[in-house]
């Protein structure tokens, strides 16, 4: 059966019955029946609008809900088609109206087989109309495209609406005022077999009037969630690998009423819940405890995704002394707030990265009794970070036997403190990523996306939930079936505009408050995570440059504009000086000391000119120099004897390689090495074996390796074209050459003394690829690194694939690799397209994927000259300062 056309289908029914309750029954005495009275028990979810019309007006006026939704498939022909349908009642609108005005149930049913959801329409038109006259007039109305028959079966009368073009029935009956239109024959006569006392009927149940006591009056829908068949409806669109975790909705509550208020940008969802009238109701159990006050943000890393919340008053009264003796004992000790997260976007990391958050009433002894028990259970080894010592508890089932099933996505129990706070992981690594972004203060409470999204949320609550979809497409499949996965993924466009959901539960005695809150909207605020920023004239280019600052030994930051102007920005972020020059930069700054004094001047070229300027900003003698013929790449500064007497390797329009001293003049002695075409790539200096080998590339990625006098040191026998984004390096794995780069082909290609070539061959790769050659696993073995298109792939030298990761673009800015600090290394790629910064640590995970803003290539390194480490990157005209650890 169709059901993407359902609602239209049902909506134009019902501007039928309308239309003759309005038009052949206008004198008829009106009924009142109760439309709760023929919704089924087995109903999961029901929505209700008293003003259905007025809801449709108003979700259209508040465009920014309305544009996401018409993003998706469905919805857009659900739109054509409701413009289609009122056109056709122009004349009679008040029709259209009458049916507009009429109070609205639409409930959801799983079927017993838990396969499919069947929906029903109770209308209340109040007006009692017989089967044949609506079939008369629906049939007049309808023309050839519906079939419209009366039926007498199952004990009532009805109509069967058969739209044949889409494959789709509709049954129908009226009766006491009410019109009830469902596209199943079953749920129809469930209805009225509900209707007439013949079945089991929820709206007499005590839990349920309690919450529909509280629905308010002036509200533009309700919906109403029936915790029993919950669970059944979710069910038909999770991954089966986690239906039985949906289960633990049956114990949850019985009912939630929930008032719907529609805003420019947001849905605000408030109301009660009633607790169910089993012991294991959770809820019942969390109405023993006291709202808590919110203290976990300033832990949980600013791209936290996914956070449930739980707040005690008293915790050991409410665990009971269940769980085994480990359990026991830190129940006792625990505090008034448990948190679980996740900050993973990918389905890869997604349980590696899961995280728990305890705080304990006295967090010296809580660390004392884990450690012991850290001891007992055989826990790993202990690790050192900062002054935070981190250990192992080897109790899978720790954190589940405390806080529930759901708890169990962190089993490996790697545990820290923070002040009365143990964060748990399942590694230590995940726990010193954790740490880096709390003391960068990359935190969610400086979070300024998530700190607008909390303004419309309670600062004390017993259960919340909070979650980010826009940072979860990647997942969708870790969470529902592959049908749903693939739906979502088709309107992924909606969903991302989706900036945030929550879930809040709030003790209020007999009830619990109830607030479910979303936040749609197409910007965002870029995230807050910079020590500093500075906005520029023009937008920056090339890659931002670390200089140090002679005087106080710190660094400072040169960068460059579009419009040709030089700017040097000091340690806190404050611009020094802006100077003019003649073009845009061929080269990285290099650092150089003309006078041999001791004080720095940055050396740089353009097309036309070799610039030398001091820390004022001034010009040093005999500079800019000019070049005739005109410069094809950057400047190469070598200092062979690091004796300051500095080598400025350039090539030239003539297609030849020029020496120059730092004054300015040529170097006597130097042969000048003539390529074959012109040269674009900074010359290359690797030194083996005591050797130099100066090593050139042209356009065409042929190879000149020459020594320090431009003489031919090495000639290379056979056909090499170096990738363009391959560098040199020199050979640490084996006896096949010398210096080894990669081919067009993404060949390891090995340069021999002697000429002769080597190839390793780790697949295909295209000739824009990157590739690294660095220890990325951190075993003192190197490895070779391969960024192609949006592919990342790490190999080690037996050809074993350790890692890959595929971005959402492709990568155009060659990766890095720098240390990050004692025994840790990292891969930073600048992803442009979406102005991200990735860094991915020696396992693969990534540190940080969201929140470093960033679409030139970037520098890392210590601005303040201590244990800090800071990463500049620039997006637009806007330089960025992050600190790293």
């Amino acid at each position: 059966m169709a059901k993407k056309n359902l609602l239209p289908i049902v909506f134009l029914i019902l501007v039928m019955v309308a239309v003759v309750a309005y038009f052949v029954y206008p004198g008829l005495v009106k009924t009142d029946a109760n439309p709760w009275s023929v919704v089924p028990d087995n109903t999961a979810l029901v929505l209700q609008f008293d003003q259905p019309g007025d809801f449709i007006d108003k979700l259209k006026d508040e465009n920014s809900i309305w544009q996401s939704a018409l993003t998706t498939g469905e919805f857009t022909k659900f739109d054509i088609q409701l413009k289609k349908l009122e056109s056709l009642f122009l004349e009679e609108d008040k029709y259209l109206k009458l049916l507009k005005n009429s109070p609205l149930l639409i409930s959801f049913h799983p079927d017993k087989e838990k396969t499919k959801l069947s929906i029903l329409f109770v209308s209340q038109i109040k007006t009692s109309l017989s089967h044949r006259e609506l079939k008369a007039y629906l049939s007049k109305q309808l023309g050839n495209k519906f079939a419209v028959a009366e039926i007498s079966e199952r004990g009532f009368d009805g109509l069967k609406i058969i739209d044949a073009m889409n494959e789709t029935t509709i049954y129908v009956s009226l009766f006491d005022g009410l019109m009830v239109a469902t596209p199943e024959l079953d749920l129809l006569t469930s209805s009225v077999e509900t209707y007439t006392g013949t079945t089991q009927n929820f709206s007499a149940d005590s839990d349920f009037i309690k919450v529909e006591k509280t629905a308010g009056k002036k509200v533009d829908a309700r919906i109403f969630i029936n915790y029993i068949h919950f669970a059944d409806l979710l069910k038909l669109y999770a991954n089966p690998q986690h239906l039985d975790a949906l289960d633990w909705f049956l114990h949850f509550a019985s009912w939630t009423e929930l008032d719907l208020m529609l805003k420019n940008s947001e849905l605000l969802m408030t109301g009660f819940t009633s607790f169910a009238a089993d012991s294991l109701s959770f809820l019942k159990e969390i109405s023993k405890q006291s709202p808590q006050e919110n203290g976990i943000y300033n832990l949980c890393p600013f791209n936290t995704n996914i956070l449930l919340r739980l707040g005690f008053s008293d915790f050991d009264a409410h665990f009971k002394g269940t769980g085994n003796s480990n359990s026991q004992k830190i129940s006792k000790l625990l505090g008034n707030e448990v948190a679980l997260g996740f900050n993973s976007s990918s389905i890869s990391g997604f349980k590696e990265k899961a995280f728990a958050i305890v705080k304990f009433r006295d967090g010296q002894k809580a660390e004392k009794l884990l450690k012991t028990i850290s001891k007992q259970t055989k826990g790993a080894k202990t690790y050192n970070y900062n002054s935070h010592n981190i250990n192992q508890i080897n109790d899978k089932s720790l954190l589940s036997n405390l806080f529930g099933k759901v708890f169990s996505a962190v089993s490996k129990n790697y545990f820290l403190f923070v002040n009365d706070y143990a964060i748990f992981a399942n590694s230590p690594q995940v726990l010193i990523n954790l740490m880096q972004m709390y003391d960068t203060g990359k935190t969610l409470d400086l979070n300024d996306n998530f700190k607008k999204f909390t303004d419309n949320l309670s600062s004390r609550e017993n259960v919340s939930l909070y979650i980010s979809p826009r940072d979860l497409s990647l997942l969708f499949s870790e969470f529902v079936n592959k049908q749903t996965a693939l739906a979502f993924m088709a309107d992924k466009e909606a969903i991302n505009d989706i900036q945030g959901v929550s879930f809040q539960f709030t003790n209020e005695g007999p009830l619990a408050y109830t607030n479910f809150y979303v936040k749609m909207g197409k910007t965002r605020s870029e995230e807050n995570l910079s020590l500093w920023k500075i906005e520029l004239d023009d937008e920056i280019v090339g890659k931002p440059s670390l200089v140090r600052n002679h005087k106080t030994n710190k660094y400072m930051v040169v960068a460059f504009d579009k419009s040709s102007n030089m700017y040097l920005i000091d340690t806190d972020g404050q611009l020094l000086w802006k100077k003019r020059i003649d073009g845009q930069p061929q080269s990285d700054i290099h650092q150089v000391d003309y006078f041999k004094n001791g004080k720095i001047q940055y050396l740089f070229n353009t097309r036309d000119f070799i610039y030398l300027i001091d820390r004022k900003g001034n010009f040093v003698k005999n500079y800019p120099k000019k070049l005739n013929p005109a410069s094809t790449n950057g400047i190469s500064v070598f200092d062979y004897n690091r004796k300051k007497d500095y080598r400025l390797l350039l090539a030239q329009a003539n297609k030849k390689v020029s020496n120059y001293n730092l004054n300015g003049t040529k170097v006597k002695g130097w042969k000048e090495p003539h390529t074959a075409d012109i040269v674009s790539e900074p010359v290359k200096r690797v030194v083996a074996n005591n050797k130099d080998y100066i090593l050139i590339t042209d356009i065409n990625n042929r190879i000149t390796i020459v020594n320090r006098k431009g003489k031919e040191r090495i000639r290379i026998k056979g056909e090499l074209k170096k990738a363009r984004n391959s560098e040199f390096y020199v050979n640490r794995t084996n006896s096949k050459g010398i210096i080894l780069t990669t081919n067009e082909k993404g060949k390891l290609s090995y340069i021999k003394s002697n000429g002769n070539l080597a190839q390793t061959d780790f697949g295909d790769f295209s000739k824009d690829h990157f590739f690294l050659y660095q220890d990325f696993n951190d075993d003192r073995s190197v490895d070779f690194i391969f960024v192609d298109g949006r592919k990342l792939r790490v190999f080690d030298r037996f050809k074993k694939e350790l890692f890959s990761y595929n971005f959402e673009h492709e990568i155009s800015i060659k990766p890095m690799y720098f240390s990050l600090g004692h025994k840790q290394s990292v891969l930073g790629v600048v992803s442009s397209q979406e102005k991200t910064i990735y860094l991915f640590d020696s396992k693969g995970n990534t540190i940080i994927s969201r929140g470093l803003v960033g679409e030139t290539p970037f520098t890392v390194g210590s601005l303040n000259n201590n244990r800090e480490l800071n990463l500049i990157t620039a997006s637009g005209n806007v330089l960025y300062n992050y600190r790293l650890k």
